[in-house]
């Protein structure tokens, strides 16, 4: 989920569609991955809310890409 949010914000709906995901799959991990505060959200209507990784989400991601490449 984190190779998503690499390039830029994305709306869940988005994520789910490009990557043939069940879209209340992608929500549940989003929310999973904000109450551990590795992406975050920006705006308050949840048809318009973009996510995007957080400082420690990105130092995640970028650990996570340095272990797929081994």
């Amino acid at each position: 989920m984190t190779e998503c949010l690499d390039a830029r914000p994305r709306q869940p709906s988005r994520i789910a569609d490009e990557n043939d995901l069940a879209r209340p799959h992608v929500s549940r991990a989003l929310a999973e991955l904000r109450e551990r505060q590795l992406v975050r959200s920006h705006s308050s209507d949840s048809r318009a809310k973009l996510y995007t990784l957080t400082d420690l989400g990105d130092e995640v991601a970028t650990r996570l890409e340095g272990r797929s490449d081994d």
